[in-house]
């Protein structure tokens, strides 16, 4: 049997943070979230802060090729 815990923390900048990795990274948007299997859409609303929460495992994943 699983446990599973959930912990959500504030990460104060991540929007920006977001903005700043995808220009840096030489990657189009598309590039991008195809790697994420997510919508460009989604990013964007990343990037502007209007998604309450992030899930911790596409972060993780977004790390993997964005600096």
């Amino acid at each position: 049997m699983r446990i599973r815990r959930v912990q959500e923390i504030e990460v104060l900048g991540l929007p920006e943070r977001l903005l700043t990795a995808r220009k840096a990274s030489g990657m189009s948007l598309l590039e991008i979230c195809r790697q994420l299997a997510i919508t460009p859409t989604y990013w964007y609303k990343l990037e502007k802060g209007g998604a309450d929460t992030i899930n911790y495992e596409l972060l993780k994943n977004r790390d993997a090729f964005i600096p």
